[in-house]
């Protein structure tokens, strides 16, 4: 019996390493070629129809931003899951941002940010500038308010001396996930939903526990409910 077809399966990773946000930003076709070679190996441990059924509805249907969660212990297959999750909902004509890890609130909009860019690059180009445009308008705002307290000259200075952070605030977050959400709407895509993984590296890279709870209660309390 020729069991080479079933190589896939039994050389793949037991563990899926979960691709950073850089590696989105950097190395998107090498995520997509990784992420697409593992879901098409992928054994659900349960029916996962429901759930693909109720995340399009949210999406398509409904038309509205909603939060969830993929629950499980170390080694229960949480990552797996959440590659076939995606794997599945982006063969709907729907943006799928891959699972990611995240360890700033910078890294998550950049994030989101390249891999749709890398999406409108394989198809409807023509919307890449004004992708463009919205990213650059959450930064530069940060910008702005910031040369409002210390003044301009002082703030072009730390900008060219390479001493200045451009950190966002969780508004910022989902404002340009609203707006990202709209043009992909406008790009003829059916909608846009992002998976994000690994929450206890990102709970890890924080100062303190309460700056990153503070964090994720102001991006879910601000994206529940939202439209787009």
């Amino acid at each position: 019996m020729d069991t080479s077809k079933l190589n896939p399966i039994l050389n793949k990773e037991a563990i899926l390493k979960t691709a950073n946000a850089k590696e989105l930003a950097v190395s998107p076709s090498d995520v997509l070629q990784r992420y697409n070679t593992y879901a098409m190996t992928h054994v659900p441990l349960g029916d996962t129809t429901k759930q693909l059924a109720n995340l399009q509805r949210v999406i398509v249907e409904n038309k509205t931003c909603a939060v969830g969660t993929i629950v499980g212990p170390y080694g229960y297959g949480k990552t797996s899951t959440a590659v076939h999750l995606w794997h599945e909902i982006k063969s709907q004509n729907i943006v799928a941002v891959p699972p990611f890890l995240w360890k700033t609130l910078d890294e998550l909009m950049d994030a989101v940010y390249y891999w749709i860019r890398f999406e409108f690059s394989q198809g409807p180009k023509k919307f890449v500038p004004e992708l463009d445009e919205t990213y650059n308008k959450y930064r530069q705002e940060y910008i702005e308010n910031l040369a409002k307290e210390a003044g301009r000259d002082i703030v072009d200075k730390w900008i060219s001396e390479g001493r200045l952070s451009l950190k966002v605030k969780a508004s910022d977050v989902v404002g340009f996930f609203k707006d990202a959400s709209e043009l992909c709407t406008k790009a003829g895509y059916k909608g846009l939903v992002a998976f994000t993984d690994e929450l206890q590296v990102t709970l890890a890279s924080y100062s303190s526990r309460d700056e990153f709870f503070t964090d994720l209660f102001d991006l879910v309390k601000d994206i529940l409910g939202l439209e787009g």
